[in-house]
């Protein structure tokens, strides 16, 4: 494989794209992002090439191997996903907990950071039912946040609505109810980044992720 194939395969890798998305992403057919990819073309056009080269903010040259890569990418954590009674122990006891399914963040966390999935569309159309959701126990939160807690021993994602005398969880969605928490209920940690899958349950939620960074005032809620 020549040096632009192999250049083009590990900024594909390291972003997360396939072949295709890059294609879509830059107006470049389908067919010559995956020859170049593949190395089976070996000298394209330059003007085939910029697009690729901006799309990932490097130079032509970079792309092609004739300069240094030195990217300016953001370091990668890999977090577990945990699943509900995983979160609970991973809350309880500091070690980690055993898990067979990891995604990553480009975000700073701590080493208590972890995602999960969410369960159920109680939060839609914001963040649908598979939405991979990145917490970080150590973070702050506050008013207004989007958080995940533990009411009556179950896992609850919603927002944090205050009033100075009691805290609720509210959905976003009409058909679930709004919770008030009591003295015994915990708020777990706040949501720092959503990669939203809109995936059917039985698919693999991590596949193709798109990354949302999560900013409140950005966030319209839908009208009742």
């Amino acid at each position: 494989m020549n040096k632009l194939a192999k250049n083009l395969s590990f900024l594909l890798k390291h972003y997360r794209l396939s072949a295709s998305r890059l294609a879509r992403q830059t107006g470049i057919q389908q067919p010559v992002v995956h020859r170049i990819a593949a190395g089976d073309t070996t000298n394209p056009k330059i003007e085939t090439l910029l697009p690729i080269a901006q799309h990932f903010g490097i130079q032509v040259e970079q792309l092609f191997g004739t300069q240094p890569m030195t990217l300016g990418l953001p370091k990668v954590t890999t977090l577990p996903i945990l699943n509900a009674q995983q979160v609970v122990q991973h809350m309880r006891y500091d070690h980690a907990i055993p898990c067979s399914h990891f995604i990553t963040t480009d975000l700073h966390t701590t080493s208590r950071a972890f995602a999960y999935i969410a369960p159920d569309n109680s939060m839609f159309p914001i963040f649908p039912l598979n939405t991979a959701l990145i917490f970080d126990p150590e973070a702050a939160y506050h008013d207004q946040d989007f958080v995940l807690a533990l009411s009556d021993n179950n896992l609850i994602f919603r927002k944090l609505i205050g009033d100075g005398k009691t805290l609720k969880l509210k959905p976003l969605h009409g058909d679930y109810d709004t919770v008030t928490l009591g003295k015994e209920d915990q708020i777990l940690a706040p949501l720092l980044q959503a990669k939203l899958t809109y995936l059917k349950s039985e698919r693999d939620p991590m596949k193709d992720p798109t990354v949302m960074q999560v900013r409140h005032e950005d966030v319209t809620e839908p009208t009742e």
